[in-house]
């Protein structure tokens, strides 16, 4: 069965096992890698919780890994945007900073409408 791969914890296997597999159970035994992945604990609203339980059990896949796969790219260029705001800021220093947000902003719907369009 050249291909097959299946993972040592839960057995889960197949042409589309999920290359994070073993870090998700490394986390769930305690065992986590921390310099591929950090725990956060977040307080969600209950409709919020609800919806992303929903989505994850449709998805088949977990709420770490549903959360890491959206929140990643936002978050870094949230971090970006905000290292770029001096401590003293002036006006023309917000408007750099406005035109550069503009620019990434652009480009990640950009990104995201590529992805979506190549679903089947």
């Amino acid at each position: 069965m050249r291909g097959l791969r299946l993972c040592f914890l839960c057995g889960m296997g197949g042409e589309g096992l999920r290359p994070l597999c073993r870090y998700e159970h490394f986390a769930r035994l305690g065992v986590m890698n921390t310099t591929l992945l950090a725990r956060a604990t977040f307080v969600l609203d209950r409709s919020t919780h609800d919806q992303l339980d929903y989505i994850s059990r449709r998805m088949k896949v977990s709420r770490s890994e549903l959360v890491r796969d959206v929140l990643a790219e936002p978050v870094a260029l949230m971090a970006k945007w905000i290292e770029s705001v001096p401590d003293q800021p002036t006006q023309a220093s917000n408007e750099s900073t406005l035109e550069v947000v503009q620019q990434d902003l652009v480009e990640f719907i950009e990104r995201q409408q590529a992805k979506a369009g190549a679903l089947p």
